[in-house]
């Protein structure tokens, strides 16, 4: 059985530089960790008054640690207005990504 992949603080930051690297530098980026250091949640704020939201990313867990559901939210370019969600809902076997199956809403 193949070692489960756990989104801990060290593989989320190289992640999130990888992915996110293009949005504007005056933004306030927020990371949230439960006890466990793991990250429950990354939150784009236009500024550090952190009013106005551009970007969520939510993230469960299961009782082995592993990711189970991803939930990313897009609010309008001011950070007032919800403008779509996807959930994504990972599937294993033995430990290894499977899938993910993406709902929006």
């Amino acid at each position: 059985m193949a070692a489960p992949f756990i989104l801990n603080e060290e593989r989320h930051e190289s992640a999130w530089t990888l992915s996110h690297s293009g949005l504007v530098s005056t933004n306030y980026f927020e990371v949230t960790y439960n006890a466990g250091g793991q990250v429950t949640a990354v939150t784009i704020w236009t500024t550090s008054g952190k009013v106005n939201k551009l970007r969520s990313v939510d993230y469960t867990y299961n009782t082995d640690g592993t990711v189970a559901t991803i939930t990313k939210k897009q609010y309008d370019q001011n950070g007032y207005a919800l403008q779509q969600t996807m959930t994504g809902t990972i599937v294993y076997s033995d430990g290894v990504i499977q899938s993910t199956n993406w709902v929006r809403s």
